[in-house]
């Protein structure tokens, strides 16, 4: 469905509207989810799109732009993009509340879904790679990967665009395969320092750094709302680090 061409104050003050596979669902703004049950209820409706849609769209190379088929692709990755980022706008409010006493869930599988759901939709359409709003996203979702506190090891994300139909790890290598066959569209997102060897942490703020280096680096990033802030959280830790490598080399 498509959205209003105008702003409506008294809808936006009442309602909201969830991503909800290829739909939006129009939900009171008094009775939203907690990201952890969002995460799970658009995980169900997901897994019907997955099964029955992601291994065959239209091909871009017997489909460009001027046809209407290619809108089928498009319109695949708009929801899936909007659910990544509405599931990553919960998680991090959701956190803020918990860090000021409110009750929390725990959002860290929230947080680290959504990183996962951008990464393979970057690695499945290019265009994506060169949106500076992706960039900023990813790079805010690797930070408070970072930044959590929340116990335990690395959250588990369910590959429910396995072309197989079966649940497997993210961490499991996929390479992309040509246009015209099943495609595979895991990107080696979860190898390495993700792998619950104790160095995630690390992994994440190598990613963190790639992203934001890459989204500053962007003209387009300059209209971006949060670029200021942004720019000084990244400068501050570049500097940060710059100064701590000498004592490191030396100790």
């Amino acid at each position: 469905g498509g959205r209003l061409n105008y702003e409506d104050p008294s809808f936006n003050d009442k309602y909201d509207e969830e991503p909800f596979g290829l739909v939006r669902k129009i939900s009171r703004a008094s009775t939203l989810d907690s990201a952890e049950s969002y995460r799970s209820n658009s995980l169900h409706v997901w897994r019907n799109v997955a099964r029955h849609l992601s291994s065959d769209l239209p091909c871009e190379k017997k489909y460009p732009p001027s046809t209407w088929e290619w809108t089928i692709t498009r319109e695949f990755f708009d929801h899936l993009v909007s659910r990544s980022t509405y599931l990553l706008d919960l998680a991090l409010k959701e956190n803020e509340h918990s860090e000021n006493k409110i009750e929390s869930h725990g959002v860290l599988p929230s947080i680290v879904e959504a990183a996962a759901w951008l990464e393979l939709a970057s690695s499945w359409d290019k265009r994506l790679v060169k949106q500076s709003s992706m960039k900023k996203n990813l790079g805010l979702s690797y930070m408070n990967i970072v930044r959590s506190k929340e116990s335990g090891s690395f959250p588990y994300v369910e590959d429910i665009f396995d072309v197989s139909g079966n649940g497997t790890r993210v961490d499991k290598d996929g390479t992309d395969i040509d246009e015209g066959e099943v495609r595979q569209h895991r990107h080696n997102w979860w190898t390495k320092g993700s792998h619950g060897d104790g160095n995630w942490k690390e992994w994440a703020t190598t990613r963190w750094r790639e992203e934001w280096e890459a989204f500053l680096g962007l003209e387009s990033s300059k209209a971006e709302p949060g670029y200021s802030q942004i720019k000084n959280i990244y400068e501050a830790v570049m500097k940060s680090s710059r100064a701590k490598s000498p004592r490191d080399a030396s100790s």
